[in-house]
């Protein structure tokens, strides 16, 4: 029978490949990942989580996703950095969020404003 197979660990486009009835998702992880931990990645059949000893049919689309991307830094916090237009305009990023703010606030009648406000 016929699965398509999404392998997102940098193997390419993902595939249709044949497997024999009655294969597990456990099978085929251990058939194409030599070597792995299932721990260490999300598998997934047609968008689900899957368990070990569920068993593919005819046209199901799996996905295999390492929880950890090689290179990446792990640990610290996410930083975004504005953009030169933003940094030129003094905003660091947030000018959407002012400009935003700057509207609703026009648009809330004064008594309306304090309510708004928290107050």
């Amino acid at each position: 029978m016929r699965i398509l197979l999404i392998n997102n660990d940098g193997a390419g486009f993902a595939d249709h490949i044949d497997i024999e009835s009655g294969t597990t998702i456990e099978r085929l992880f251990a058939s194409q990942c030599h070597g792995a931990k299932a721990s260490d990645y999300l598998i997934r059949i047609n968008r689900q989580p899957a368990s070990r000893d569920q068993m593919l049919i005819e046209g199901d689309r799996v996905s295999i996703t390492p929880r950890k991307i090689e290179g990446a830094h792990s640990g610290g916090s996410f930083r975004t950095h504005a953009s030169p237009a933003a940094q030129s305009a003094g905003t660091h990023g947030h000018g959407r969020r002012r400009f935003a703010a700057a509207r609703v606030s026009a648009l809330v009648p004064a008594a309306g404003r304090n309510l708004a406000a928290g107050g």
